[in-house]
């Protein structure tokens, strides 16, 4: 994946598994691009603003939308949105 075929960011943004399995969240928040970490609560915990170059390695271990719906789905609930 070239930098011209980034993912779109947005606030949704998208889920991906770092080297050992753990699933983190990379995404718009305000103005800037934030990495989030799954917490064992079953919540989104924002970690730290990201940069291009952290989103293009992540963006090679996204998850399947699907799988991206659960995680969003358990935050949701957890949030009664």
């Amino acid at each position: 994946m070239d930098s011209n075929n980034l993912p779109l960011l947005d606030e949704e943004g998208f889920v991906f598994l770092d080297q050992n399995s753990k699933p983190y969240l990379i995404r718009m928040w305000g103005e800037n691009p934030w990495l989030f970490y799954w917490h064992v609560d079953s919540s989104w915990v924002s970690l730290r603003q990201t940069n291009q170059m952290e989103i293009f390695l992540a963006s090679e271990s996204k998850v399947s939308e699907e799988v991206a719906k659960v995680y969003h789905d358990m935050h949701a609930k957890k949030f009664n949105y």
